[in-house]
């Protein structure tokens, strides 16, 4: 009887190693669809609302890891994934530029991008500091900087 019960004992202790391993480590199944979903990019267009840009020293580290450089032409936002291309529309002036999403912010009511002191300058908000946009999320094929106007 006591052996049986040690064995019983051994076997249950067994099985609560082997599930509590198995719980830790995820399987290949989750990796892969966690993986999938950091890469996926939305190809819509993104929400209207108030853009402004941010003036930070240069070589400030961003929340993706690069550096922040006033002259590049990059942004913040807070949901896009890393590297996203976006086309930042001024609604007043109609003038575009895009940006690829470095950092994350901004955080204010109605904020929907944040850009380098580039990016502003590109579609002239610096004078007014906060403008209505546009946001049009644009394949990484597309050049970073000012759009022609058509």
């Amino acid at each position: 009887m006591k052996s049986l019960l040690k064995l019983l004992t051994r076997t249950r202790i067994f099985i609560i190693g082997i599930s509590c391993a198995l719980w830790m480590m995820p399987g290949e199944a989750f990796a892969q669809r966690r993986a999938a979903k950091q890469q996926k990019k939305p190809n819509m267009t993104v929400v209207d609302g108030k853009g402004t840009y941010y003036v930070v020293a240069d070589g400030r580290m961003t929340a993706s890891g690069e550096r922040y450089y006033k002259a590049k032409y990059t942004c913040a936002h807070r949901t896009l994934p890393f590297g996203t291309h976006l086309k930042v529309t001024n609604l007043k002036n109609q003038r575009s530029v895009v940006v690829k999403v470095t950092d994350r912010g901004p955080y204010g009511r109605g904020f929907v991008v944040d850009l380098s002191y580039a990016g502003a300058e590109a579609i002239n908000i610096l004078r007014a500091g906060t403008v209505p946009v546009h946001l049009d999320v644009v394949s990484d094929s597309v050049p970073l900087g000012p759009v022609e106007e058509e």
